[in-house]
């Protein structure tokens, strides 16, 4: 991703931030960042604070599943915390597949058993007259967990509808993790069918939390999605 002037001069700013430096220093203590010497030297800085979050969150939630939509600094971070917790797997989706070469360099070798990155194919097609972004190869499972942070967007299709895809197979207790992408936090709010209590990290370009509390009795009866669309299947 190509960044301005501004944007870098920005970002090494929160990367100096009181929050950013506690935050770093509590992944350091959890030996949470093996992961940072091997990553590409032109990568954007992580974002530890949002990486903070993420550990804490898996470690108090106790998942048995996550799914993530783009591989890298998260996928180490929340590989760690499944680790620490001694139970739970990660299912990363990557669309990239030079990056996905750099995720897997990132991994120690005892996260590996924890964590499932494979290379997803990506179609653009729309959604009730939007254009959106949809992976194809999402595996078939129930996650506790769901973090979207990807693909990277465009200026004319702004939007990822997997959530929406993924809605029937969610609990109640679900929990869905919205990195930034504001225009599809809005679709989102407007376009799932559960109730969820949203609730947004205060923090620059902060994470937008959807956790579930009820699904909709009607749609559990007549879901509008088939079961190949459900499993990625084009």
């Amino acid at each position: 991703m190509m960044l301005t002037k501004a944007r870098k001069k920005r970002l090494w700013e929160l990367a100096r931030s009181p929050a950013q430096v506690w935050a770093r220093y509590q992944l350091w203590r959890r030996s949470c960042l093996a992961f940072l010497p091997q990553r590409p030297p032109a990568a954007i800085p992580p974002d530890f604070d949002d990486l903070w979050f993420l550990y804490r969150l898996i470690r108090t939630r106790r998942p048995k599943t996550v799914l993530e939509f783009g591989s890298g600094c998260s996928t180490a971070v929340i590989a760690n915390a499944l680790q620490h917790n001694s139970s739970g797997h990660l299912y990363s989706l990557e669309v990239d597949p030079v990056w996905a070469q750099w995720t897997r360099r990132c991994l120690a070798p005892s996260l590996m058993p924890w964590v499932d990155l494979q290379v997803s194919r990506l179609t653009r097609t729309t959604y009730r007259n939007i254009a959106v972004f949809r992976h194809l190869d999402i595996p078939a499972i129930s996650p506790d967990i769901v973090y979207l942070d990807s693909p990277p967007l465009t200026a004319d299709c702004r939007v990822a509808v997997d959530p929406v895809d993924l809605e029937l197979r969610l609990k109640p207790g679900s929990t869905l993790i919205v990195d930034g992408r504001r225009a599809n936090v809005a679709f989102l709010q407007n376009h799932l069918r559960h109730r969820y209590h949203i609730w947004k990290r205060w923090a620059p370009w902060g994470s937008t939390i959807f956790d579930l509390k009820e699904v909709s009795i009607s749609e559990a009866i007549s879901p509008p999605w088939t079961n190949a669309v459900l499993q990625g299947v084009s």
